[in-house]
């Protein structure tokens, strides 16, 4: 265990550290380091980084930084187990505003900390004293907190001590809501990776600028074979021939992007020709990014099992309706001629194509034939 706490430096060098919390928003520094410096700077024995749901009966930490690792793991197994249930500051934490400072001194007489089971028997039993927590943002339902909790006898944090803390968490603030973003965003990029990698021709999922947002191994196959006719920049998708705004917008129309071939030999002597495919809001993939999406994916005949899978990873349809899609679209039967074949009523059949259409966006049954022939 470290000497750190035995003396207050409130002169904290504020450039160092802003530059190690945006470190740690964006994943290139520990969080720990960061509270680390802030536990020896402010003489506290721990410091946490918080967030709190409303629907959560407990707080979940970002990172937790004490003078001795051991303890300090024993410390938070402890509160994850059974103390939540005693924390004082649970109840009242979501009225805080943000930038709201709480102290057990502030809050509680002595006379009620005397009796407190998380004061006498989490605390003091650890050889802390007083705790405050700052409230750095409400996002939703979602709020984040810094906590710091003293040592035995120690006083409560200095005016000017709470002064630097609530500098630096506006910086705190602002790195933990950019490391959660980016968070979210790897996970939809993790969701999305994993459903084109289960098709076999190359698929290409991109925003309305054309930005990359995930790829399969075939789609990334390809842009490796052909990097004339598949350029990218930047992360941004600029196939040659078709490399501005007024070109893209007439393939998004036309849902057919045809690169032509740039040489007479080798890899990119035969024209690729391209589905461009606006997915609807409502598909599984535009809800998971929730921005306008379009799904790039070359031509080619297809058997039905395999567009039959596109609509049920793409689209999110049951394997019934994938299955009526094709037999409508592919094969060309009516309503009746599906529902003989399937062995099922025509009723059933109308209630499936009602769900399609609602699952994927379309009104009329010609856009959904180009729809399933460009999958």
């Amino acid at each position: 265990m470290d000497n750190g706490t035995a003396t207050r430096h409130p002169d904290v060098d504020h450039e160092a550290l802003i530059d190690d919390i945006y470190a740690a928003g964006l994943g290139e520094q520990r969080w720990e380091a960061v509270l680390h410096s802030l536990r020896r700077n402010m003489g506290v024995r721990l410091v946490n980084l918080l967030t709190l749901d409303a629907g959560s009966p407990w707080l979940a930490p970002i990172a937790v930084a004490g003078d001795d690792d051991a303890w300090t793991a024993s410390a938070l197994q402890s509160y994850g187990t059974e103390f939540y249930r005693h924390d004082p500051a649970l109840p009242i934490m979501h009225n805080w505003e943000v930038g709201h400072w709480l102290e057990d001194v502030h809050v509680f007489s002595p006379k009620q900390q005397a009796r407190d089971i998380f004061q006498q028997e989490f605390m003091r039993v650890r050889g802390m004293e007083h705790w405050s927590a700052l409230k750095l943002y409400q996002s939703g339902q979602r709020s984040a907190f810094v906590s710091f909790m003293g040592e035995w006898n120690a006083p409560p944090l200095t005016d000017a001590q709470r002064r630097t803390i609530a500098q630096l968490g506006k910086h705190l603030s602002r790195a933990s809501q950019i490391g959660t973003r980016i968070q979210q965003l790897a996970a939809k990029a993790l969701l999305a990776e994993s459903m084109l990698e289960a098709l076999d021709s190359p698929v290409f999922l991109l925003d309305a600028d054309r930005q990359i947002l995930s790829c399969n191994v075939a789609a990334r196959t390809l842009m490796a074979n052909q990097p004339t006719r598949l350029r990218v920049v930047h992360g941004r998708l600029m196939p040659g021939g078709c490399s501005d705004a007024a070109q893209w917008q007439a393939a998004c129309i036309s849902g057919l992007l045809s690169l032509q071939p740039t040489s007479t030999t080798g890899s990119e002597a035969s024209a690729l020709h391209f589905s461009v495919i606006p997915l609807p809001p409502n598909t599984q993939l535009a809800r998971t990014w929730q921005r306008p999406l379009t799904l790039l994916t070359t031509c080619a005949v297809r058997s039905p099992a395999e567009r039959m899978r596109r609509l049920l990873l793409v689209y999110g349809l049951s394997e019934a309706e994938a299955c009526l899609c094709v037999l409508m679209c592919c094969d060309g039967l009516t309503p009746q001629e599906c529902a003989d074949r399937r062995q099922v009523s025509v009723f059933t059949v109308r209630a499936q194509i009602k769900s399609i259409y609602a699952k994927i966006g379309l009104q009329r049954h010609g856009d959904l034939v180009r729809l399933i022939l460009s999958l």
